[in-house]
């Protein structure tokens, strides 16, 4: 008599919990094991079905090997468990224990967190229990802070700017500081107020930054905002004089004659 081929899904070694973005793609966010723990024939895996926190959130679901080279099936998440029908099944040998991962694309308008795990499988075998979980993601809608300290020191043609970065880590690459220039005496509102004169691409978080701009004309009033831009591409908003907006005012420097009187 030979015992019916069972097949088991358990929770593998999920990716670690992350902090992503809106409308990024391919996030991992679950590994699952299926394994047969009785009998000698070969199983079919045909379907996977995913539990899915947050799914508003989330646009589309993805079964995947275990180094995400091969992908087994896709689907359009509009409810809280999903079924990925897979476009290439999954063979599930005799005595094998073999991990799958889980990958989930945000939506634009992404918020809040994500979590999935699978909770059914269709099989051509009898299935056993189901014990998976997956690893949390949490989506990054926060405004980075502004610079603060920025100074100016006004001579002949040029305005010297200093300011100090703000700490957060994720301004790094592929974050950006941009600093920016209007005539006149109000500092630029937004990232498309003014002129462009810098985007330093690469920023030290916590650290001095600083632009000689070299490019203006004595006598005329210019205003300068600096914005900084996280990985996710959000931008600081706020424009606060004297912590990231100031107006500066180029001169000659004065040549003074004082005249002497030679008396005798």
């Amino acid at each position: 008599y030979a015992l019916p081929t069972t097949t088991r899904v358990t929770s593998g070694t999920n990716p670690t919990n992350a902090t992503v973005c809106q409308g990024s793609s391919l996030n991992p966010v679950d590994q699952f094991v299926l394994e047969e723990t009785q009998g000698q024939d070969n199983a079919t895996v045909s379907q996977v079905a995913v539990n899915i926190t947050g799914f508003a959130s989330v646009s589309d679901v993805y079964v995947k090997s275990e180094d995400g080279a091969t992908q087994y099936g896709t689907a359009v998440v509009t409810a809280a468990t999903t079924t990925v029908t897979l476009s290439t099944n999954i063979t599930v040998n005799a005595s094998s224990s073999t991990p799958y991962n889980i990958y989930v694309t945000l939506k634009g308008t992404a918020s809040g967190t994500v979590t999935a795990a699978v909770n059914n499988i269709t099989v051509t075998s009898t299935k056993g229990t189901i014990t998976d979980s997956g690893s949390t993601l949490t989506v990054n809608t926060d405004t980075p802070n502004q610079i603060t300290n920025l100074t100016a020191q006004a001579s002949d043609t040029q305005v010297a700017l200093m300011w100090t970065n703000p700490s957060n880590s994720d301004i790094a690459s592929p974050g950006m500081i941009r600093l920016l220039r209007k005539d006149g005496f109000s500092a630029p509102t937004g990232t498309a107020d003014g002129t462009v004169i810098r985007d330093d691409t690469a920023p030290n978080p916590g650290g001095a930054n600083g632009y000689v701009d070299n490019s203006v004309t004595n006598g005329s009033t210019y205003g300068y905002t600096v914005y900084s831009k996280d990985a996710c591409g959000i931008w600081s908003s706020a424009t606060t004089t004297g912590l990231n907006a100031l107006t500066a005012a180029p001169a000659a420097a004065c040549n003074r004659y004082r005249p002497t009187m030679d008396l005798k």
